[in-house]
């Protein structure tokens, strides 16, 4: 699993100027920034027992992560 989240992390980075093209560099820089966020909340929400907050934050951040990657992998 974290073999495939670094290959496709690798991807989205590679192809980072054709994702903000898609989405728009205000949106793509507000998406990254909200997925950043919900790392961080991911590993607060672990290190204080929040299950609630978890939940929460691996929602966002996986959401925001597949639409990363689809964007990326569609460069037409």
């Amino acid at each position: 699993m974290l073999a495939s989240w670094l290959v496709s992390t690798i991807i989205v980075i590679k192809h980072w100027n054709h994702v903000t093209i898609k989405t728009g560099r205000n949106i793509s820089n507000f998406l990254l920034i909200l997925y950043f966020l919900a790392i961080f909340g991911t590993t607060i929400a672990l290190s204080l027992s929040v299950e609630w907050m978890l939940w929460t934050c691996v929602a966002f951040a996986s959401a925001i992560n597949i639409f990363f990657i689809i964007s990326a992998f569609r460069l037409k």
